[in-house]
């Protein structure tokens, strides 16, 4: 994703115009010459299902076929020759609905393919990725995500970019975001880590804590929270693509960061194709504050509950939680701190 298309734009048009006349079989083009594994785009007829087909020269390191579970694709490997290559694994919509969706995402693991060092490290990587793909269906799907999930994402990056990156660096701040991926914490260093509650209320009074491992430290030296006040303002504002823009913008100089980047991206729900839709609500900080969470901080943790109870989930008033208040600068030194 980003700036790592590799396919022409218009290939899949071409293709299903040139396939029509074909009573069966596929029509095919090739892209990335330059990856370690023979790389097509093909439409299969009478199907009109689009296919990614890699040509590898022999069974992958990993299993696409067995590790991979996407809702609407069809995965499979076979010693099958492709020109030169004697073994291919196929990747193809199994709903001509979903061709568009597969448009972004076959451009995708083409750029993935591309970057990879070897055979073996692309059908790795491929995985990887399509697992990325997987969460960010559950998050998205075709519609883009909704506007709290929008909020949620872009308090994580804002802090990422303006708090966590400036105390550690930009790249390692991108290697701790683990909000994406589901963790107990949007951020989890080795010694640290930070959870964000970013809110749209003008004056919330109180935040929602989704599970009793969220405010829990887990043997760490640091648990920080944010907490992110939101307004959509059109004037003046930054939107949700133009802060992806300015990440990568940092990232630049560290492909194998701007990768993990692009990686959480995705798996937080998060398409350049829906770009346009989050452009027209643009957001913008109004305000924030800073918390260390220790023993005395009002909060759940697992371990305060008794046998056979847990998912727990509850609110903090703000109010309650304003003697554990710090400023940026100390919140940032703390995690300079322990970060070293």
């Amino acid at each position: 994703m980003g700036d790592r298309r590799l396919v022409p734009p218009d290939v899949w048009a071409r293709l299903e115009s040139e396939s029509s006349a074909l009573g069966s079989g596929h029509l095919r083009h090739r892209v990335a010459v330059d990856a370690p594994v023979d790389v097509y785009l093909a439409v299969e007829r009478p199907s009109g299902a689009r296919v990614l087909a890699l040509g590898f020269d022999r069974r992958p390191r990993t299993s696409l076929g067995e590790t991979v579970h996407l809702r609407g694709l069809r995965v499979s490997e076979a010693p099958f020759q492709l020109e030169e290559r004697p073994w291919t694994v196929s990747i193809a919509t199994s709903r001509a609905e979903d061709n568009p969706l597969f448009a972004e995402l076959a451009d995708d693991l083409v750029g993935v393919v591309s970057a990879s060092s070897s055979a073996d490290q692309a059908s790795d990587d491929l995985a990887a990725r399509l697992e990325c793909w997987r969460r960010f269906l559950e998050r998205a799907g075709p519609g883009g995500l909704p506007e709290a999930a929008q909020a949620g994402l872009y308090g994580e990056l804002w802090t990422l970019r303006e708090v966590i990156g400036p105390a550690t660096s930009i790249g390692a701040a991108v290697a701790c975001w683990e909000g994406p991926s589901g963790a107990a914490q949007d951020f989890q260093g080795r010694s640290f880590a930070v959870e964000v509650k970013a809110s749209r209320q003008l004056a919330p009074t109180s935040i929602l804590i989704s599970n009793e491992r969220q405010l829990d430290a887990a043997g760490r030296d640091y648990l920080g929270l944010v907490v992110v006040g939101l307004e959509q303002a059109p004037g003046g504002s930054e939107s949700l693509p133009e802060m992806v823009a300015s990440l990568r913008l940092l990232l630049a100089s560290s492909p194998m960061s701007l990768l993990a980047f692009e990686d959480r991206l995705l798996s937080a729900g998060y398409m350049d194709a829906h770009a346009h839709l989050y452009a027209e609500a643009p957001l913008t900080v109004r305000w924030s504050r800073f918390f260390r969470v220790d023993d005395a901080f009002p909060r759940i943790t697992e371990r305060m509950l008794p046998p056979g109870v847990g998912s727990v989930s509850y609110e903090i008033a703000l109010d309650a939680c304003a003697p554990h208040a710090i400023d940026l600068a100390a919140f940032q030194a703390r995690l300079r701190g322990v970060a070293t």
